[in-house]
């Protein structure tokens, strides 16, 4: 199911305390109200660049598997804001395949304060509420990069910030596949010392 951007320009526009910052991004692109999230300049220019072929991320089964997973991962791995981490999962573990399966953890409101929780065991409205936060995070630097791109500094410090986010992500995936590469070499190792012993 994909993440319906219309409906949420839509709902923002007619919301007071956001509709100021609709006005300006759609004062830098087109009208936002009949297009997709993927057509959009932030998706094309930054969300696009984030690449993790070679990892399974879990997700949730049931109604949640349905969502729109690969924005919502995208997001969070662009989030200036955000803070996530991978863990291979004790499944692949058991029986290691050429694609590591993790589990995306990341930070969510809390009752008691912020939780660190994995994707998978995100609740609908969790889901959801996060979603919308990050979409409109990235508007806001949008605009934000379009007001000070002629400002000595802002234009160069924003590129910067996108280059880090990107950094991040390939940090944790070369992480991942340094241990994945490390599990499966003491695994064999044990099997053969397991095989002669028999």
């Amino acid at each position: 199911m994909e993440f319906d951007y219309r409906s949420f320009i839509k709902d923002l526009k007619n919301n007071p305390e956001k509709k100021k910052i609709i006005e300006q991004y759609e004062s830098y692109c087109d009208d936002q109200s009949d297009i997709d999230i993927h057509e959009t300049e932030f998706f094309e220019d930054y969300l696009s660049s984030f690449e993790f072929d070679d990892i399974l991320i879990t997700i949730p089964s049931g109604v949640l598997s349905e969502f729109d997973w690969d924005l919502f991962i995208r997001l969070v791995f662009a989030s200036y804001s955000s803070f996530y981490r991978f863990d291979i999962e004790e499944s692949w573990k058991e029986n290691p395949q050429e694609k590591v399966k993790v589990s995306l953890n990341i930070v969510i409101p809390g009752k008691e304060g912020p939780e660190i929780t994995s994707i998978d065991k995100l609740e609908t409205w969790q889901f959801t509420i996060l979603l919308k936060i990050n979409v409109l995070e990235q508007i806001s630097h949008f605009v934000y990069m379009k007001e000070n791109e002629n400002r000595t500094g802002y234009a160069n410090g924003l590129a910067i910030e996108r280059k880090i986010a990107l950094k991040r992500l390939n940090n944790h995936l070369q992480d991942i596949a340094n241990k994945a590469k490390l599990f499966k070499h003491l695994s064999t190792n044990i099997l053969q010392t397991e095989q002669s012993i028999q």
